[in-house]
């Protein structure tokens, strides 16, 4: 299935709960770790990690932010050891303190700041625009980390921030183009297409791609209708240990046709899918997007696919009706809710002003469940990105599989 992000199909299910109890930790962050003041804005540095010859990591290091953060220019000074991260601002449950072990490609209560692949990187922010965090809010870094060297490796990660002086900037956030439906043929080169209707106006600022070891080659393709797309965006070569940012100045409207194909060479003796891993593959055109409403969080795009390696997923019921018309149980799951308004309560999250939510509305979310038995009345408890949660029917993307 192809589609552009809204409430009724969630990218991944990327859901970042803004209600609920606040769960942090009274562990505190060791001195010289976690977000650092900066003569001119801040510096987010984890503690030291040590990989063997070969090995490979996920590692997640989180700590709070002790001030306001309004950024106007994130950057980074890549090492060999880091495959690819990505640093978000949390929302609801809170991440263990320090560092903990993290196999997963994003989680739904992260809200993106910045993300990047190998080598050195930077995104420069348009004038009037940051990205903001609160105080005392939780920031974490997962990072991908692969030691391809034959000596162990002992260092760190640290990604700078330079402080916005606008008093109410626009938000930024990212808008994502690509698949998760891979199936690569073995012992020979092979390409993947995927096509989406934009819905929306985006506003992008800066690209980069994202495809593993077997990537050669990525395109970004825009047009009015199929037959006359343009590419407008395009690495080719593509270099994993050189995934950069670019300045990228374009305005899409509503109703433009998007394609990106994403060329391989599988050189092993078996089909390759879509995975985290390197042993994976991806296929990403990642765009860093100005939004129009200050205060609100962006993650949003054109995108297609389950992730499942056949492409699939479980359709939602037929029955269920249209989401925005479903019904709410007694629990509250499915209910309506505004940003910040509180609607739901202390045991349920609000999708509002979150990724894949309609701007400062949203509905009421249930995290953690075993069965659809606690769900209630047409909410269905289902499993996607690692993550279990009670969702309406009508609302479930195919690609959150029922438990």
């Amino acid at each position: 299935m192809h589609r552009a992000l809204k409430v009724t199909a969630l990218f991944l299910v990327l859901i970042a709960c803004g209600c609920g109890k606040d769960e942090r930790s009274e562990t505190k962050t060791p001195h010289g770790t976690g977000v650092i003041e900066t003569d001119d804005g801040w510096v987010f540095r984890t503690g030291d990690f040590t990989l063997a010859p070969g090995e490979e990591r996920f590692i997640c290091w989180a700590a709070d932010t002790p001030v306001d953060l309004s950024v106007q220019r994130f950057s980074v000074v890549g090492k060999p050891v880091v495959h690819h991260f990505l640093m978000s601002s949390v929302d609801g449950p809170r991440e263990p303190y320090g560092a903990s072990e993290c196999d997963v490609l994003f989680k739904f209560t992260w809200r993106p700041m910045f993300v990047a692949g190998a080598g050195d990187a930077h995104i420069d922010i348009p004038q009037g625009a940051a990205r903001q965090v609160k105080a005392e809010s939780q920031v974490v870094l997962q990072l991908h980390l692969l030691n391809s060297s034959a000596q162990p490796v002992t260092d760190f990660a640290e990604v700078r921030m330079e402080k916005s002086l606008h008093q109410n900037p626009n938000p930024v956030g990212l808008y994502v183009f690509g698949t998760m439906n891979l199936a690569l043929p073995p012992m020979q080169p092979s390409s993947v297409e995927a096509k989406c209707l934009v819905n929306e106006d985006v506003r992008l600022f800066a690209m980069m791609p994202h495809m593993h070891y077997m990537g050669r080659k990525l395109t970004l393709e825009l047009g009015p209708d199929e037959a006359s797309m343009q590419t407008i965006y395009s690495r080719d070569p593509y270099d994993f240990d050189q995934q950069t940012i670019e300045p990228f100045d374009r305005t899409i409207s509503p109703g433009t046709m998007s394609r990106v194909t994403c060329s391989y060479d599988n050189d092993r003796n078996e089909t390759v899918t879509f995975g985290e891993s390197t042993t994976s593959e991806m296929c990403f055109a990642i765009g860093f997007a100005v939004g129009s409403q200050p205060g609100a969080s962006i993650l949003d795009g054109c995108f297609s696919g389950s992730g499942r390696p056949d492409g699939g997923g479980v359709p939602k019921d037929p029955s269920a009706g249209q989401c925005g018309q479903h019904p709410i149980s007694a629990e509250g799951i499915g209910k309506p809710c505004t940003l910040d308004g509180g609607e739901c309560g202390d045991s349920l999250y609000c999708t509002a002003g979150q990724p894949g939510a309609q701007g400062n509305s949203g509905i009421c979310i249930k995290i953690g469940c075993e069965s659809s038995s606690e769900c209630g009345q047409g909410a269905t408890c289902c499993a996607a990105q690692g993550a279990d949660l009670c969702i309406p029917e009508a609302c479930r993307p195919e690609y959150c599989i029922p438990k």
